[in-house]
């Protein structure tokens, strides 16, 4: 099964933030999910991923509060989302983080 994932870093800097997480089909319909995990790696070598759950909302979208991003620069998020019984959608892509302000 193939989809997509649409993440959102607010803000997207240093400090603390919040990940809001929309999951898509290739038609681009909302594609639904069991569970939903976010893993965020820091740009350092060697650096041990912070894995999350999120939590869905009334619209369908998945959220995680309080993620704590301690350095500025291109950082791994993983998303990886249970679709059902032996059904998993598994992806990774660079997310950038801003310096503090």
């Amino acid at each position: 099964m193939a989809g997509m994932a649409d993440v959102t870093i607010m803000p997207g800097r240093v400090g603390r933030a919040h990940a809001i997480i929309r999951l898509w089909n290739e038609e681009f319909e909302p594609l639904a999910a069991q569970k939903v995990t976010l893993a965020l790696t820091t740009p350092v070598a060697g650096s041990k991923p912070v894995i999350r759950a999120a939590s869905q909302d009334e619209d369908g979208n998945w959220q995680i509060d309080g993620i704590e991003l301690s350095q500025p620069g291109n950082w791994m998020a993983t998303i990886d989302a249970e679709l059902g019984p032996k059904r998993r959608l598994l992806l990774e892509a660079p997310i950038v983080i801003e310096p503090e302000q």
